[in-house]
């Protein structure tokens, strides 16, 4: 997973904002105060994972993050 890690609660807002209210990268920076290469991370990431808003309603933190892992380690690999 891309750090530094995010609480649970960061991550579900930071998805909610962008899958849900459609705010862009910047917006969204400015709105939860993180940096633009950490939310440019996390959206690749979940991108790249094939995660949607129904994943991050419906998965565990644990499943949520060890698909945003497996991502990492997937890239990290290549």
């Amino acid at each position: 997973m891309p750090n530094p890690s995010l609480t649970m609660h960061q991550l579900h807002e930071l998805f909610r904002l962008h899958f849900v209210a459609g705010l862009s990268q910047k917006k969204i920076t400015r709105v939860l105060g993180l940096s633009p290469g950490v939310i440019n991370k996390y959206l690749q990431a979940a991108r790249t994972a094939g995660i949607g808003w129904e994943d991050v309603t419906s998965v565990t933190e644990a499943e949520l993050r060890a698909r945003l892992t497996a991502w990492r380690l997937t890239a990290a690999a290549a």
